[in-house]
């Protein structure tokens, strides 16, 4: 794979649960407490990248049946790059004020 940054959505990933991709180290994710569901976000960069971020983002709003789910990353202080979840149940409104956090 020639690609830098890999995203995950609906990964049914749980906090103690490892995604080994070669070369890439994991820098953000949502905590879902050890209960796999279908959604869930997580990214990762390559190991030549990963010195370069500056701040690693993690934000979940609302309840199991409507929320929203972003996680992502600052590269260089310049370049933000976010992964969004957004429930099939979720209003537009609450991705709003969720991306506004």
């Amino acid at each position: 794979m020639n690609s830098n940054i890999v995203t995950l959505q609906e990964c049914w990933a749980v906090d103690n649960e490892s995604y080994n991709i070669p070369d890439f180290e994991e820098i953000s994710r949502n905590r879902l407490m050890g209960r796999p569901q279908a959604f869930g976000t997580i990214n990762f960069c390559k190991l030549t990248v990963e010195p370069r971020i500056t701040d690693r983002i993690e934000i979940e709003n609302g309840n199991s049946n409507n929320h929203v789910e972003i996680s992502g990353f600052k590269l260089d202080n310049r370049l933000t790059i976010i992964n969004i979840y957004n429930n099939p149940s979720s209003s537009l409104d609450l991705l709003k004020e969720t991306l506004l956090k």
